[in-house]
């Protein structure tokens, strides 16, 4: 049996990518072929909005007449009308279970039952459960400074908070400046600040040597993304680079002992990809190796999507070797598209804190979101936002020894400017974790 949805007035939440199962029946094998669904429900549900058309298709050898069956308990059975081929085809508005039942001369056999949620997009619970966490009130606007000749304007937060400090500081942040959209300064930049009684302070200061890397020749590529870590007595800052001579993407890497001088930036792994970027990378260490996480996605674009997740892996930062290891899968892609993304592990799990659209509302509006990962591979999303009271694009975080989230929201709004010259800001708020996360599995 195949569960896919096809074209209609509303998205529907794409779980995770298509499995084959596989049953016995009575001597006969059928396989089970099906998209998983969910909206914050437990795996294998699948769950549609009222008014999709779903197709179930009823796949494998057999022998007989098909007939398709509805029923709302899997007990009481009734024939869908004209429902008689190997695939169902159908506008759905009531949920329930569906089967197949193939009658011979000799017996009848029936499919495994295959449950379908429906969802009212009115429903005053599913509008509930897509309320941000924060709302724009709730955000502290960061004074970061651009360099001598910059106009104001900040993006691409990657903050670290070590509680011994380093240098004399206990936060470091990484920022591009993006005034305009204008990719020539799109450079990686360096700053410092304290966290103390478990506060931020918001105004941070610049090192003296930013930006840390640029482009010379306006339009001959552009800076992106930066990440910063923090191994041993070294700051590493990774990030995109593309330039116009090769037209691939550059993961990119330099390193500080005093974050005020940075080494030559040196590359770590490249992709030549065609209909995508790959974006945002993040780095952490993980049994003792070194991992950057990535993303190949055009979901900046009207209607392009997020394609996969990569993972990279070294055995050392000094002499890197970063080769591809996995394509980890993400759960709920095709609803949340994810474009950037960041990474902080809390109590042995690994989270993700992104910026993506919601394909059920809008094909270009950006959202902040939080993902997890137990197996430090494969990710879920909540889908219930974060922050989504306007455009909002990488953010980061990090969680203070206290259980405490600390999140920076970089948005973008032209109508919304603190200190930039076009609404590019980066925002602060914090909130108890633990009671984050229970309001995200509500």
């Amino acid at each position: 049996m195949r569960f896919n949805r096809i074209a209609s007035n509303v998205y529907i939440i794409l779980l995770e990518t298509t499995q084959i199962l596989t049953m016995k029946i009575n001597q006969l094998f059928i396989f089970v072929f099906f998209a998983l669904l969910n909206y914050g429900h437990s795996l294998g549900q699948n769950i549609v909005l009222s008014g999709d058309t779903i197709e179930i298709e009823l796949e494998g050898t057999y022998r007989g007449d098909i007939q398709w069956q509805f029923s709302k308990d899997s007990i009481n059975w009734t024939n869908i009308k004209d429902q008689t081929s190997p695939t169902l085809k159908d506008v759905i508005h009531e949920e329930g279970y569906f089967r197949a039942q193939v009658s011979s001369c000799v017996s009848n056999y029936f499919s495994k039952a295959c449950y379908i949620e429906v969802i009212n997009i009115n429903n005053e619970d599913y509008k509930k459960n897509l309320e941000p966490i924060f709302k724009l009130n709730d955000l502290k606007w960061c004074n970061i400074p651009v360099p001598k000749g910059y106009r104001q304007s900040q993006t691409h937060p990657s903050i670290i908070y070590n509680r011994e400090g380093w240098n004399g500081y206990n936060v470091w942040l990484a920022t591009t400046p993006y005034p305009s959209t204008d990719a020539f300064y799109e450079n990686p930049c360096i700053y410092y600040s304290n966290y103390e009684n478990n506060i931020l302070n918001t105004n941070f200061h610049s090192i003296s040597t930013n930006p840390i890397d640029k482009i010379d020749i306006r339009g001959s590529g552009y800076n992106a993304d930066p990440d910063i870590f923090l191994d041993g007595t070294a700051l590493y800052c990774i990030e995109k680079k593309q330039l116009t001579s090769d037209r691939k993407y550059h993961y990119m890497i330099q390193s500080s002992l005093n974050g005020q001088e940075w080494t030559t930036p040196k590359e770590l792994f490249n992709s030549n990809l065609t209909g995508c970027e790959m974006v945002s990378p993040a780095i952490i260490k993980y049994k003792n190796k070194y991992r950057i996480y990535g993303a190949y996605s055009d979901a900046l674009k009207e209607n392009g999507i997020f394609h996969n997740l990569i993972i990279l892996e070294s055995n050392s930062l000094q002499n890197p070797n970063f080769k591809l290891i996995n394509k980890p899968e993400f759960k709920l892609k095709g609803s949340i598209e994810l474009w950037h993304l960041d990474l902080f592990e809390y109590n042995n799990i690994l989270y993700m804190v992104l910026c993506g659209k919601n394909t059920n509302f809008s094909t270009t509006f950006l959202s902040t979101y939080l993902a997890y990962s137990v197996d430090y591979t494969n990710f879920h999303i909540f889908p219930r936002p974060l922050f989504s009271d306007i455009y909002s694009y990488r953010p980061s975080a990090f969680v203070d020894n206290q259980g405490k989230l600390n999140l920076l929201i970089s948005t973008m709004d032209a109508k919304h400017k603190v200190f930039s010259i076009d609404g590019n800001e980066i925002g602060y708020t914090s909130s108890s974790f633990s009671k984050l996360i229970q309001s995200l599995n509500k």
